[in-house]
């Protein structure tokens, strides 16, 4: 399966594996453009039986940026079951130049 980044886009939240950090990082298409939340963080010792780690980072602050450098072809796509067992499938892809959108189109 291996690692993705969240994508977000008309309120909506997809996953993809076609940006640079591929570590659930969060990416967004607004105002014409590709943004990244840079985000800091720290590490949080826990107790909690369900985490495997001793604890997690956790976030201490974020701020978007547009990404006026990316240059490629992003797909990003949504799999969910529906209340009757059929699944949903959503697919995108946006071609962007200098971190702008050039082309974005539905696939599913």
């Amino acid at each position: 399966m291996g690692m993705f980044d969240y994508f977000q886009y008309n309120g909506k939240v997809y996953q993809t594996k076609d940006t640079p950090t591929q570590a659930l990082e969060t990416y967004e298409l607004r105002d014409g453009g590709l943004w990244y939340k840079d985000t800091e963080r720290e590490w949080e010792d826990s107790d909690d039986f369900h985490n495997l780690f001793g604890g997690y980072l956790k976030e201490i602050s974020h701020e978007w940026r547009k990404l006026t450098s990316y240059d490629g072809l992003i797909h990003f796509y949504d799999y969910h079951r529906n209340r009757d067992g059929t699944l949903h499938d959503e697919e995108w892809k946006v071609l962007l130049m200098d971190g702008n959108i050039l082309k974005l189109e539905r696939l599913k």
